[in-house]
């Protein structure tokens, strides 16, 4: 007698690797991809589980989620009627994009008590932690934030700007503040008459100098 058809059915776990990427240009997250079906008959169904710096459920094996920051577990159940199995792996989403900076241009001013100078701009996909100056050169002195307006001496000054995000990602850049020397005229005196009888810058009534 003929043997007859036997359908095997089987469902087995993959080995999936856990996955680092970075994070995106214009946010503090990423897009990951990775391939997570398990090796059965017939096709199985399959949900996700994400828990950690992402959490989310779903249909499917979650690959092409958008996951946040840090470390996440993924865990995919597939089944079939041959059963049921579940398998973790992990997705890590990092930081390596330093801050973005837009300096104030080198600036040359006249002689004054105080100058204002444009306030820098620094942005961050993930975020500003901290702004820091110092300034160096004919002028000494230091500050936190994006506005380095106040007293300059005469001379070059290299105001340097360091800006820090939350992973510690570092962007340094510079602007030269050159100030003028101050204007100093020097008028001499006159004498409407003879200096050793009149009054220095005098007029006399019927004299002049």
């Amino acid at each position: 007698a003929p043997t007859p058809n036997v359908e095997v059915k089987y469902i087995t776990a993959p080995e999936v690797k856990n996955t680092s990427v970075g994070t995106r240009v214009d946010g503090c997250d990423a897009v990951v991809n990775y391939v997570a079906e398990a090796d059965a008959f017939p096709l199985p169904s399959y949900s996700y589980t994400l828990t950690g710096a992402t959490t989310a459920t779903g249909e499917g094996t979650g690959s092409g989620s958008t996951f946040n920051k840090g470390v996440t577990t993924v865990t995919v159940t597939a089944s079939n009627s041959a059963g049921t199995v579940a398998y973790s792996f992990e997705v890590a989403v990092a930081d390596a994009l330093a801050p973005v900076l837009t300096t104030p241009i080198a600036q040359t001013l006249c002689y004054n008590e105080t100058y204002s100078i444009p306030v820098l701009e620094a942005k961050d996909n993930c975020g500003v932690a901290s702004v820091v100056y110092n300034i160096s050169g004919a002028t000494e002195r230091s500050g936190n934030g994006t506005d380095a307006s106040g007293s300059f001496n005469a001379g070059l000054s290299v105001i340097t700007w360091t800006v820090t995000d939350a992973d510690g990602n570092q962007t340094i850049d510079n602007t030269n503040v050159t100030v003028n020397e101050p204007l100093l005229v020097s008028i001499p005196d006159v004498y409407a008459i003879n200096q050793g009888v009149a009054l220095a810058n005098t007029i006399y009534q019927g004299y002049g100098p």
